[in-house]
This record gives structure tokens, C-alpha cells and sequence, in this order.
């Protein structure tokens, strides 16, 4: 190898070795899922919405891909939310404007004290072995069919109602698939942070009773409208998107280019209690909602 060869070769790789570092400091092991949940009323009305979530150690995203049929979602395809566990911020970004808010989730109200509880009363239920499911984001699947009869008593921040669970579901499970870390780190990124406490009940959400992981599901369940008639309410909910990886810092940070507008130093000054009763008045209306919309009594 001659001498001029060889020097320009650690010319080379002088130069590229910064780059290189660089690059491998602004990643940062983490996870990437996208979940597609589609909702049929049985009525004629459909509606759908894809969320990707990013988790890594202590930063979380996530982020509104799609939406559609949904009449409050006010141009929301494209927003994403940031939880930054360093300085329990949370920061909305608004590419369609581009600018973004940035709030303090320890200055927010206890939502750990408004969260949604469930409750079911489950009187029977049949799993049926429907065999080998077809392969879904590289993964094998095995199919079952699991039908409930019974009820839940579903309560938030004083509405509480009673609905049926009698219906089916059809899941796809994934036996070399593990969801339960990335869906955890997840919820941790709100735990103390904004008030939501992450327990037995919590957990237990995650649980199938299958080794593996639901990556497709597809529940039936009926419910009686306002006029008496019985309607299916199929809803559809599929990964279509699933990675562990390295992924860019800038993923969770806010574009230089966009208008940031911190909200923490206002959020100080407004009076007590004053959050608190919104919050409480906008979670007892989903509350309500939610029991509407589930034919719930």
C-alpha cells in the first residue's frame, strides 16, 4: 500500500468518525408502535384514528398519523404531544401552524383522581381455538375467538353507568411478540408526572390470556339506540407498526423554525382550583359520553 494511499485513508476516516459520533449521540434506544383503531355503529357512520407512540427511558411521543369521521378532531391529523420526564413538561406541537405550547404537567390537576375505572362482572366466557392467523408485521399470528356475556360498571369523576359486555372478539396473537414493555414505559411517562398512577388495575390491562401479543382484534358487541333498535358496533384495532430500535433525539424535541409558546409561568398565575373544576367538567362530560355512546345506563 503506498504512503499517499494510506494517508488519505485516515483523511478519511478523520473526517467521517465526528460525523459518525455525532450521530450515534443524538440516538436513543427506544420503541415505535402505531395502533389503527376503526369504529363501525352499525348505523352507517364510520370512524377511524391511527396514534404512533415513541417511548425511550424518559422521553415519550405521541402522535395523531390519521383520523377521520370524528366530528371534535379540529384538524388534529399531524399534532403530537412530548413528555419530557427530565422537567416534567409536556409540549403539544402544531406542525399545520407550526408552533407549539409548552405546559408543566406537575402544574396540572391531579388527572390520577379523575382517571376512568372499570369494573366488570363477567358471567361467561368461551375462548374457541380458531387456528393459524395469517402473518401480520412479520409476525406468525394464532387466531381466537373469545365470547363474553356479562356487565361493567364504568365510573369517572361522578358519572358512572352499567353496559353490556355480551359480544365477540376475534384476536390475532403474536406468540414471539412481547407488548407489555413498551406499553408499561409508556404509561410510566405519566406516573407522578401528571397525577396518573400506574397499578394492579393498570397492568392487569395489558394481560391476555395467550402468551404473546394482540396485534389485531376485532370486537362485536350490540347495543340498543335511542329508538329501541339493535345495532353491532364492530370496532377494529390493528398494530401497523411495531419496532425496537434506535431513534433521533430530534424526534422529541420541537423544530427551530416553529413558535414555542411557554405556558408555565401563566399557568402559575391563574387561580386556584381553577384547572381543576375544567378538567373535572370536560372528563365528566366524556364520562357521559362514553356511557352514551356504549348503550350504557
Amino acid at each position: 500500500m503506498s504512503s499517499s494511499f494510506r494517508a488519505a485513508s485516515t483523511v478519511a476516516v478523520l473526517l467521517i468518525a465526528p460525523s459518525a459520533i455525532l450521530s450515534a449521540q443524538n440516538r436513543v434506544d427506544g420503541w415505535t408502535y402505531t395502533m389503527n383503531i376503526t369504529t363501525d355503529s352499525g348505523a352507517g357512520h364510520r370512524s377511524s384514528m391511527a396514534m404512533r407512540h415513541q417511548v425511550t427511558a424518559n422521553r415519550y411521543r405521541m402522535e395523531v398519523v390519521q383520523v377521520s369521521g370524528l366530528a371534535d378532531a379540529n384538524g388534529a391529523e399531524g399534532m403530537y404531544n412530548i413528555l419530557n420526564d427530565a422537567d416534567t413538561t409536556m409540549t403539544m406541537v402544531m406542525p399545520a401552524q407550526r408552533m407549539a405550547t409548552v405546559t408543566s404537567l406537575a402544574g396540572l390537576p391531579d388527572i390520577g383522581k379523575m382517571r376512568l375505572t372499570m369494573k366488570e362482572h363477567v358471567t361467561s366466557r368461551n375462548v374457541a381455538d380458531l387456528g393459524a392467523g395469517e402473518t401480520i408485521l412479520g409476525h406468525p399470528t394464532h387466531r381466537y375467538r373469545i365470547t363474553t356475556a356479562g356487565t361493567v360498571d364504568i365510573t369517572i369523576m361522578g358519572q358512572s353507568c352499567t353496559q353490556r359486555l355480551d359480544g365477540t372478539s376475534d384476536v390475532w396473537i403474536a406468540p414471539d411478540v412481547d407488548l407489555a414493555a413498551p406499553m408499561l414505559a409508556a404509561l410510566k411517562h405519566f406516573n407522578g408526572a401528571g397525577g396518573v398512577l400506574l397499578d394492579d388495575q393498570s397492568e392487569s390491562t395489558l394481560k391476555m390470556p395467550f402468551k404473546g401479543a394482540a396485534l389485531r382484534t376485532i370486537s362485536r358487541k350490540t347495543r340498543v339506540d335511542e329508538s329501541g333498535k339493535t345495532l353491532t358496533v364492530t370496532t377494529t384495532t390493528e398494530y401497523v407498526e411495531l419496532e425496537h430500535r434506535q431513534l433521533d433525539a430530534s424526534l422529541f424535541a420541537v423544530p427551530s423554525d416553529y413558535h414555542t409558546m411557554d405556558m408555565r409561568a401563566m399557568m402559575k398565575t391563574l387561580p386556584a382550583g381553577m384547572l381543576d373544576s375544567a378538567m373535572a367538567a370536560g372528563v365528566g362530560h366524556t364520562g357521559d359520553a362514553i356511557c352514551k355512546a356504549a348503550g350504557g345506563n
